[in-house]
């Protein structure tokens, strides 16, 4: 409904951490066990990123990239109840930034980036302190 009483916000991209039932050995018994990072949009369209496995030692952060199927994103729509909180993506840089990346688009054509477990007290109690239930 369009009108003076509705408006309509342009998509926009977002990052959150889901549940899923998905298996990874590398968060077995941790607090990151079955969450996974998303991109999220109103409608719930997703692009899916890597489950957590590499662990850069330096930041302490975890490297994430987006999850592919042949060559090309792999995406899913998926009941809104799987959200868990918002999460803050840092695209890795490596040795000097992609002229290609803006604000706008820089989650579109980074290929990796470090999932910031200091971003607020929720994502580090989960991440750092392993305390499950605190988002």
């Amino acid at each position: 409904m369009h009108g003076p009483y509705h408006t309509t916000d342009p998509a926009h991209l977002d990052f959150t951490f889901i549940h899923t039932s998905d298996p990874n050995p590398c968060t077995d018994g941790t607090c990151l066990e079955a969450l996974l990072v998303w991109n999220l949009t109103p409608l719930a369209y997703i692009e899916w990123f890597m489950p957590f496995h590499s662990h850069e030692p330096a930041s302490d952060m975890y490297i994430i990239s987006c999850s592919t199927h042949m060559q090309c994103c792999f995406t899913e729509i998926i009941p809104v109840e799987c959200i868990i909180h918002s999460c803050h993506l840092i695209p890795d840089f490596g040795k000097e930034k992609d002229s290609r990346w803006m604000a706008a688009n820089v989650g579109l054509v980074c290929d990796q980036f470090f999932v910031n477990p200091y971003i607020n007290y929720h994502t580090f109690c989960l991440m750092k302190l392993g305390h499950r239930n605190c988002i």
